[in-house]
């Protein structure tokens, strides 16, 4: 099972990459079919098979022999590793169906993120519906508690970066941090919870200071540059998703 798992992870990954290149240029995500962004020949079936078609055309277009970036096979093996992970955690539930809509969606953030600097408020909106239906479910199941924590989730995770964005521009009279942030994580809030939302943004503090500091050492960030949050927000969310509740756990038991 967890094979057809990942080759359904593998699959998303290659769609993915048509929403992370398509979606930020306003494209369309459906049409044109696949083609070479240099050359805009379609390409053909047997050369968009995700991974093997990178591998048998050497990572190059079939017909301008341009180099196909290497970030297409690294998505879609990402969503395959992402999504097995996932199965491994959940098993075949309700919650691995929340937990691969939501890896879905904050993966194409990350990515997009990365190469524009923005968030679309689309993809927020879309975490907000999955927690919406999420505490919908809970409802249904009876598990207030839950609930309760996923709320306070979404507000927590609204203040706290909320709040950040202020106080940092203050200091550097100017815009800090852009809102999309301060929706992403009271959206992954709702679906997270209180706990695993403040383990996310530690995780992804640390995460980008550390980077920071490696880019400014080989001089590939230089002071006053702008890094965008959302990867380091994603990655510290990735990482509650898998591991949050034993990593709580592990930190209450050493007070007892």
């Amino acid at each position: 099972m967890i094979f057809a798992v990942i080759i359904f992870g593998i699959l998303i990954g290659s769609f993915s990459n048509v929403v992370i290149y398509r979606m930020p240029r306003k494209l369309s995500i459906i049409k044109p079919g696949s083609h070479c962004v240099a050359c805009n020949k379609e390409i053909k079936w047997h050369d968009n098979i995700p991974l093997i078609s990178y591998v048998i055309l050497k990572g190059k277009c079939r017909y301008c022999r341009e180099r196909i970036s290497l970030r297409y096979p690294l998505v879609e093996g990402l969503y395959g590793l992402l999504y097995g992970v996932s199965y491994l955690k959940f098993g075949l539930t309700v919650n691995l169906a929340f937990a691969l809509i939501f890896i879905t969606i904050i993966v194409w953030i990350m990515f997009i993120d990365l190469d524009f600097h923005i968030i679309p408020d689309t993809l927020n909106i879309s975490l907000f519906i999955l927690g919406i239906i999420r505490i919908l479910y809970l409802f249904f199941r009876g598990d207030k508690n839950e609930i309760i924590i996923n709320v306070i989730g979404f507000i927590g995770g609204f203040l706290l970066l909320f709040i950040i964005r202020r106080i940092a521009s203050m200091i550097y009279k100017r815009e800090a941090m852009g809102y999309g942030d301060v929706k992403l994580l009271a959206g992954a809030g709702l679906n997270l919870g209180i706990y695993n939302i403040l383990l996310s943004f530690g995780f992804s503090t640390i995460i980008g200071a550390i980077t920071a500091l490696i880019l400014l050492k080989f001089k590939k960030l230089s002071k006053g540059d702008e890094m965008a949050f959302g990867p380091f927000l994603v990655t510290g969310m990735i990482i509650s998703l898998f591991f949050g509740s034993d990593i709580i756990s592990w930190y209450i038991n050493l007070f007892i």
